[in-house]
């Protein structure tokens, strides 16, 4: 269908939607068990409702005073979201239907964010949201079961992690002094504040070069510039300060870019803030750039008709003398559509600030923001730009300047990657009740058999224990051993020694403690073991003698064509010679087959022969055996 024939078809009937649609709470506590979330404030959340649980920070980061520092260490579940259905709200508490996927540390910023949902919806006016206060916002979130057409761009620019702020302190600096740490107290003159990034602001240690992982470092004395921030890409340097004459401060250790935030698919991030530019003098110096919100659009079509998603880091714009910031990281984009038609999108770095110089002087511009990160849950192309911004620039000449830039670099592309949609516990809240005991259970020898819990509860872990004669052993999957771990256990290739063999299985959780089913008794019942031994009657006859155990009944093939179904059968052959002779022995639990040779002689033929010469008496006379 055409684009202006399907726009057309689409404006019918859709709900009008502009401005700010979801509806944030800060979560405070979180019970697991219960899939109970405590928040500071349940008026816009009801029964029923789609809603995102995301949390924004709570990494972990190298906090030593060297290059090291932002470095993350453990990245927790900063990043982690999913999608959940409200049960109840009772209180300031939110029940959801599902247990959740992740584990969430509110500590770590965690957010509930509504996710309205519509079967058809139209872009009026300008998209947003909220910004990042540090508790809650940033996001923009929808999802649309049928058709969604843009008549306005969806636009989170500005609203993740903030740049550092300017902080004029009073400089002590000489020539002398060498303020080159990674990290300052806030009220230091030698360090400018950090950028907001994964890992929360550390008392004491607020401010100087080092990036807050994916936060720009604040510049340091005298008058750097900040860095960039980040995203899953490293935002740029801050640029150096110079000024004429052997006797003044120095400016060598600029705001270091925001690091990269983790690759990890399941995960998203707003972009990191800007660290703030060094600033000692009243009305100069920009702070860093705030980094881009989050966009997250759920629908089965998508018709963008030249509209764009936006999701950009904040240029902190031009400082009038001193350090400028860096540029805010670009945020996050997640698509998942069927079809997409005339959209693009852009999650931009933001630019350093740009800076006007003193004659005689070189101030430090800020360094770029990184660009952001693209989740694409659908085939083909789509139009995107994901560059860094670029650093900014000396707007006055200096001969100070080595360059428009003094050091100052631009922070790096995004990324572009595939998704297959959000996260969304399937696991129903239940409490813990046994719904069906293991029974004792009889196998034959080879076969297997399987014993099996069911029970309710949450988060449940299975451990199946064989008594070994004076305890209960934990079992291990082997060849002939499965599901030790699981509700159901099964023994495979039974084996005669086993008979008499007890089981039980250990289940429990930290919701729900730990309980034992009843004991159950393994019975192997043998397969038949054959066995004949036979003796000659004469005249080509046998007796066969079944010396078999475990059998109930019996098939003889004698080897010659003719079989029985007796016990110990008496057999006549017709010629004498060798003949394979087979016993199958049967029981309920199968049959096993043994072959033998025998050896059938003919009867004796009794002959002899008379050797003498005539004379008379008394004669000699020789007798010679001649049988056969």
């Amino acid at each position: 269908m055409p684009l202006l024939l399907l726009w057309a078809a689409l404006l019918a009937g859709q709900t009008p939607i502009s401005g700010v649609i979801n509806r944030y709470t800060s979560v405070t506590a979180i019970d697991t068990c219960e899939a109970r979330l405590t928040v500071t404030s349940t008026v816009f959340f009801q029964p029923g409702q789609s809603v995102l649980v995301m949390q924004m920070q709570g990494a972990a980061i190298n906090q030593s005073n060297s290059g090291a520092f932002g470095d993350l260490i453990d990245p927790g579940c900063a990043g982690c979201w999913e999608k959940a259905r409200i049960k109840a709200v009772t209180g300031t508490d939110i029940f959801l239907e599902n247990l959740l996927v992740n584990t969430y540390d509110p500590a770590g910023g965690v957010q509930l964010v509504s996710l309205p949902t519509f079967e058809d919806a139209r872009v009026e006016g300008t998209l947003t949201a909220l910004p990042w206060n540090g508790s809650m916002g940033g996001v923009l979130a929808l999802e649309v079961t049928d058709s969604l057409l843009l008549e306005a761009d969806l636009d989170v620019s500005g609203l993740g992690f903030r740049g550092g702020q300017v902080h004029e302190v009073e400089s002590d600096c000489s020539w002398l002094t060498n303020a080159d740490d990674y990290h300052y107290s806030f009220n230091n003159w030698r360090g400018a504040p950090k950028g907001e990034g994964l890992a929360r602001i550390i008392a004491g240690k607020e401010a100087g070069r080092g990036p807050q992982a994916n936060g720009g470092g604040g510049g340091n004395d005298h008058n750097t510039g900040g860095g960039g921030g980040a995203n899953r890409t490293s935002g740029g340097r801050g640029g150096k300060y110079n000024a004429e004459g052997t006797f003044t401060c120095k400016g060598d250790h600029p705001g270091l870019g925001g690091k990269p935030a983790p690759d990890r698919p399941d995960r998203i991030f707003f972009g990191g803030g800007g660290g703030a530019g060094h600033v000692n003098n009243s009305g100069a110096g920009t702070r860093g750039g705030n980094g881009g919100g989050i966009v997250i659009v759920l629908a089965k079509t998508i018709v963008g008709n030249g509209h764009k998603i936006i999701a950009n880091g904040e240029h902190p714009g031009t400082g009038n003398g001193d350090g400028g910031g860096g540029g805010g990281g670009g945020g996050s984009i997640a698509l998942q559509a069927q079809n997409v038609e005339g959209l693009s999108v852009e999650a931009r770095g933001g630019n350093g600030a740009d800076v006007n110089n003193d004659p005689g002087r070189c101030y430090g511009p800020g360094g770029g923001g990184a660009g952001g990160l693209l989740l694409k849950g659908f085939a083909g192309t789509l139009p995107s730009l994901l560059d860094g911004g670029q650093p900014g620039r000396n707007l006055t000449p200096s001969n100070q300047c080595t360059d428009p830039t003094h050091g100052a670099t631009p922070g790096q592309d995004g990324v572009r990657t595939s998704w297959e949609g959000p996260l969304a516990g399937t696991e129903p809240v239940a409490p813990f009740a046994v719904i069906f005991q293991p029974e004792s259970a009889t196998g034959c020898e080879e076969n297997q058999v399987s014993f099996e819990f069911v029970v309710h509860g949450t988060a449940l872990q299975y451990q199946w224990q064989r008594w070994t004669g004076s305890t209960w052993e934990d079992m291990v999957n082997t060849p002939d051993i499965a599901g030790t771990k699981t509700s159901i256990l099964t023994l495979f290739n039974l084996r005669t020694d086993q008979n008499g063999e007890r089981f039980r299985c250990r289940v429990g959780s930290d919701c729900d403690g730990t309980h034992f089913s009843q004991e159950v008794t393994l019975s192997v019942e043998p397969l038949p073991v054959p066995a004949f031994d036979f003796q000659t009657l004469g005249d080509n006859r046998l007796r066969f003698d079944n010396l078999s155990q475990n059998a109930s009944s019996y098939a003889w093939d004698f080897g010659d064509g003719n079989t029985s179904t007796e016990a110990n059968p008496e057999h006549q052959y017709a010629l004498a010679g060798t003949y394979t002779v087979t016993l199958e022995a049967f029981n309920d639990c199968g049959s096993r087959i043994l072959e033998r040779s025998v050896q059938v002689q003919a009867a004796p033929i009794a002959q002899f022969g008379v050797h003498y010469t005539p004379a008379c008496a008394p004669v000699q006379v020789l007798f010679e055996d001649q049988s056969a």
